[in-house]
């Protein structure tokens, strides 16, 4: 999911420079947040009927109602579309920021200049400060848990907003892609993260659930591996 979001602020980054930002919205409006409406009242209910209707439960307009009676928020795979739009919604209003407090500066708004590459002391700074925030948030919202209406899972809110900035602060995706030192460096931290999680599940198998968040060395080793690898199980 990282590298999805990775990729949807690197093209709405591009998409913004090409148009107005009422235009911007607009667009955005109809290729993410239709499809999100569409699939929540229409989609997800007539999957479930198909469902339904293979156990030989009754499908009919009393059902339908309650079902969307029931209803608290996204359903299914759109909370990416729906999470999408909000960072989209959240880059109109920064760039407007930006346009505001470089009037008069030469060097204009964010994304008007880029380094090359990934500079690895910040890379790893913002794996360090997203796996401590992931490990805090997850003593509350543990790895699962989601929030309505969004269905977003506040356990790797962190990891999509720093992948989400990237993509949008990046000129090519070239960029995005980290050095073979810097690789080498993620590797490691991956691997001894992963020996973490793996010594202590196989001292104790049924504490596999502690990795979901708390304050143990398992949820902080499952941070650590989950920002390293930049890869988020989402199944929601």
């Amino acid at each position: 999911m990282g590298t999805y979001m990775c990729l949807g602020g690197y093209f709405s980054r591009r998409a913004l420079a090409r148009k107005s930002p009422e235009a911007f919205i607009k667009d955005r409006l109809y290729r993410l947040g239709l499809p999100t409406i569409a699939y929540t009242a229409i989609g997800a209910p007539l999957c479930a009927g198909i469902v339904r209707a293979w156990e030989g439960s009754p499908v009919n307009l009393h059902w339908l109602i309650d079902y969307w009676r029931e209803q608290r928020g996204i359903r299914g795979p759109v909370w990416f579309t729906a999470t999408l739009l909000c960072f989209d919604l959240g880059l109109v209003a920064y760039d407007r920021l930006q346009r505001v407090l470089y009037t008069d500066s030469s060097d204009g708004p964010s994304g008007s200049k880029s380094d090359r590459g990934i500079n690895p002391l910040k890379l790893y700074a913002g794996i360090a400060l997203c796996s401590i925030s992931d490990f805090c948030i997850r003593t509350v919202y543990p790895v699962g848990a989601v929030l309505n209406p969004l269905k977003l899972q506040p356990a790797y809110l962190s990891q999509y907003i720093a992948a989400y900035s990237l993509g949008a602060s990046v000129s090519s995706l070239e960029d995005a892609i980290p050095s073979l030192t810097t690789s080498v460096g993620l590797l490691l931290t991956s691997l001894s993260s992963g020996f973490v999680l793996f010594h202590g599940l196989k001292d104790d198998p049924s504490s596999t659930a502690q990795m979901a968040g708390g304050w143990n060395n398992l949820a902080a080793a499952y941070a650590l591996w989950n920002n390293a690898n930049g890869d988020t199980p989402e199944t929601i």
